[in-house]
């Protein structure tokens, strides 16, 4: 006996809701440890020193937590086939130039003879790049979360958008660690999905 189009929509509707809410909760946060590797809790807790470096330890575990509230909803997007590898196509070379340009700018400041702050202009494209990878997601993703979500990214993404945060970041002992994941990120994940 097949149910009604609307009763199973209904359905859906209703396993969404829990999945969501689900997201923003403790079993949210063990999902993600489930799925998340070694070098993605390497960096959210690298993340989480630096933001409490620069401004304080609230701020530090706050981002943390939104990126894990964010990657669980996208998550499950993708698992109940509302998202697709292909919708984060532009999301996902953005990220890579992100990578790629905070990586060969970290090295080449260290082989630097003359320690200063981090350049403004490679400074200020990272920001831009952030800022364009941000408004690409909040394109794909606002038609299915709310808006406090998309404050989350918001908020995440002005970290890297603040030309002074990242500046100091390069000079953060912790930064390092940053910079070696997103090494690795670039060397294990091809170009495209």
């Amino acid at each position: 006996m097949t149910q009604p189009p609307e009763e199973t929509q209904k359905k859906k509707s209703n396993l969404y809701r829990f999945k969501n809410t689900a997201a923003s909760s403790g079993l949210g946060n063990s999902i993600f440890q489930k799925y998340a590797d070694e070098e993605t809790t390497k960096i959210l807790n690298a993340l989480k020193i630096l933001v409490s470096n620069q401004y304080d330890k609230e701020q530090g575990s706050t981002v943390k937590k939104n990126i894990v509230k964010i990657v669980i909803k996208v998550l499950l997007l993708y698992e109940d086939k509302q998202l697709e590898a292909e919708n984060f196509q532009e999301i996902y070379a953005l990220f890579r130039k992100i990578c790629a340009l905070i990586k060969n700018t970290y090295y080449r400041e260290l082989t630097k003879l003359t320690k200063g702050p981090l350049d403004k202009q490679s400074a200020m494209r990272i920001s831009e790049f952030g800022e364009e990878m941000e408004g690409n997601l909040i394109t794909l993703l606002s038609k299915f979360v709310s808006p406090k979500t998309q404050q989350r990214i918001h908020v995440i993404f002005g970290y890297l958008k603040n030309v002074d945060f990242v500046t100091q970041s390069f000079s953060d002992p912790i930064f390092s660690q940053i910079v070696i994941v997103l090494a690795y990120y670039l060397d294990k994940y091809p170009p495209t999905l």
